[in-house]
């Protein structure tokens, strides 16, 4: 696929900080801009160009609130602060979302140099209408992500999109008569996703599975189906609890002692404020309104029995069993002396119950030792249900799938479940642990028989998956250190850039035009070393993963993947590309990586809005 050469797009807020001016430009053509009726301008004036610059982005923002004003409705009742602030003042706040978001083409022209800067900054009024069709895309594509998500039985991302959508819905021109074209028809949205939404919370049920002193497991389904994933609160006893998770189904919650279950409140969240700090335009627009509500979000479980132990006696345990079975079995054959590898992770099992380690060191290599006791200081760390033991060859190793862990941190709002595997060596010591990716993902790569590649290799690129996430939660920098080539091709962002080619990188790149900010790997490792040293706890989460073997030879794989990304101060979601060479399993080297927090129109934008590939980077692309 050619990337071809894009305009540029820039934040308005962010040229506050960085001005760009073209020295020499002719007053005559301000002149000429200035008594156009074609454009908005601002002018500043200062000392240094910069803070000319500056003054004359402020002047511009005011006068695109001026001019765009009138071109909305706004109901003022789903306002914040709806009695203390004019109407006009309403507007205006909405309209000043446009002027944060991304605008086109703004110019600039430095009419007089320092020490008397003059600077003249505008943009044609025909951007501004592509601002209003930007923020209109941005609210098809929370749907389009809503329903992806829906449809894999992640009820936690398609609630936040859905409730995201509607926001944003709401600081549109005209919301009432904006429609959604899908393949069931057309939607008018103001009525559509609330129904939408209240038509998911209605599917989603919960129930008591087990009880362990005041430890207390919750079988939770989607439609019938264990859900996918699913974050919610409950009270436990005298008050709201932080944000828990369910995954797979298997959710754990724990309540104040002597505490009864017999009517168990839970909410489920849809509105995830918290989280509208990855876009900066969501969380904007999201400060100027109501929350909205939906009594469905919250229910009682189990109000109807009689006895706390009736819960134990229904289906729901057995049920919960055999989800927390199901987290170890894959359709590969599994190895044959199982017994004696089960023997060892009882031990495992045994210690982290009692919180006793020192009579298990033996069973570790010194790496395995070091991730165990990271595990055990990754928050709270408890086991969930009855483990059950998967064992499955790769290579020279054997693989144990998976125990179900909860992990909860003081200064966090949010539970985490995280499904636990274990990598024996020749010698049946543990040498390596990490979080298994979610049983969709993992399905995604073994039931796909269109693939010809062997089942081996399917466990190796599941594995991969597994060590990269967990690396970032045990904060492995030197292990990430390694897995990055020297010579790594790293893009984040969407500046461009023309990448010329080189005896290094003409392997992966096809010397197009780029839209990257490039970071080099010593640079992106030290990122990430002051990202490890500031936060108490880094969680990633994979919602979506395409692999595709390249056809260069070899084992090298593109994999595509939606990810959340979430830590003590800090939280985004966006769309990860590896390029990563898995001839040799024991070091896999990764040779591209890219990052975008959205979809880029400028990316395979003949494929269609809806097609999954549509503004991503791909194997196709390298």
């Amino acid at each position: 696929m050619k990337i071809v050469i894009a305009k540029l797009s820039i934040l308005v807020a962010a040229l506050l900080l960085s001005p760009i001016s073209v020295y020499g430009q002719a007053k005559s053509d301000a002149k000429r801009i200035m008594s156009s009726f074609e454009y908005v301008y601002g002018e500043g004036w200062g000392e240094t160009e910069e803070i000319a610059d500056k003054q004359a982005l402020a002047n511009l923002v005011s006068k695109i609130t001026t001019t765009i004003s009138n071109q909305f409705t706004v109901d003022e009742s789903e306002m914040s602060d709806g009695n203390n602030v004019s109407s006009e003042t309403k507007v205006n706040s909405i309209v000043n979302t446009y002027s944060q978001a991304t605008l086109n083409n703004v110019g600039s022209i430095v009419i007089e140099q320092a020490p008397k800067a003059h600077v003249l900054r505008f943009i044609k009024i025909s951007e501004l209408n592509k601002a209003f069709e930007q923020r209109k895309d941005k609210v098809f594509d929370y749907l389009r992500s809503a329903a992806r998500s829906e449809a894999n039985g992640r009820i936690d991302n398609a609630l936040r999109y859905y409730y995201w959508s509607m926001i944003m819905l709401k600081s549109l021109q005209y919301p009432n008569e904006i429609k959604f074209e899908d393949e069931e028809g057309s939607h008018l949205l103001t009525s559509w996703i609330p129904m939408k939404i209240n038509g998911i919370l209605e599917n989603i049920d919960a129930q008591i599975a087990r009880r362990s002193g005041d430890v207390v497991d919750l079988y939770v389904t989607y439609k019938g189906n264990p859900v996918g994933s699913l974050d919610f609160t409950y009270f436990d006893g005298l008050q709201w609890s932080q944000l828990n998770n369910a995954r797979n189904g298997i959710a754990s919650i724990e309540l104040r002692k002597n505490s009864s279950i017999r009517n168990l409140q839970v909410k489920y969240e849809y509105q995830y404020a918290d989280e509208t700090r990855i876009d900066k335009e969501t969380e904007q627009v999201m400060s100027l309104f109501k929350e909205m509500t939906f009594p469905k979000a919250s229910r009682v479980i189990g109000g109807n029995a009689k006895k706390e132990t009736a819960y134990f006696k229904t289906d729901y345990s057995k049920q919960f069993d055999q989800l927390v079975k199901t987290e170890s079995i894959l359709t590969v054959p599994q190895v044959d002396n199982a017994k004696d590898y089960a023997k060892i992770m009882e031990k495992i099992i045994g210690a982290i119950q009692s919180r006793k380690y020192d009579d298990i060191r033996g069973l570790f290599t010194d790496d395995g030792w070091d991730m165990f006791d990271k595990l055990m200081h990754y928050g709270n760390a408890r086991l969930v249900g009855d483990a059950n033991f998967g064992f499955y060859p790769m290579e020279d190793n054997v693989v144990c799938r998976s125990i179900p862990m909860s992990f909860s941190f003081n200064n966090n709002k949010k539970k985490f479940i995280e499904s636990v595997t274990f990598t024996f060596d020749k010698q049946m010591k543990v040498e390596a642990i990490a979080f298994a990716l979610d049983s969709k993902a993992i399905a995604d790569i073994f039931h796909n028989r269109l693939s010809k590649w062997s089942d081996n290799m399917r466990l190796i690129v599941a594995s991969f998956l597994e060590n990269y996430k967990t690396a970032f939660a045990l904060k492995r920098l030197d292990y990430i250190e390694n897995l990055f080539a020297d010579d790594a091709v790293i893009i984040v962002g969407h500046v461009l850039k023309k990448k010329p080619r080189t005896v290094e990188n003409e392997k992966y790149l096809n010397n197009k035009e780029v839209v990257y900010n490039r970071l080099s790997k010593a640079d992106y490792i030290n990122n990430l070393r002051k990202s490890f040293g500031s936060n108490e706890y880094i969680n990633i989460r994979f919602t979506d993963n395409e692999v595709t073997k390249s056809q260069a030879g070899g084992e090298l794989y593109g994999i595509q993947i939606h990810q959340d990304y979430c830590s003590s101060s800090y939280g985004d979601t966006g769309y990860l590309f590896l390029l990563v060479d898995i001839n040799n399993p024991k070091q896999p080297t990764i040779f591209v990586r890219t990052w975008q927090p959205q979809r880029d129109p400028r990316l395979h934008a003949d494929y269609g809005k809806d097609d999954p590939e549509y503004g991503i980077y791909g194997i196709g692309d390298f």
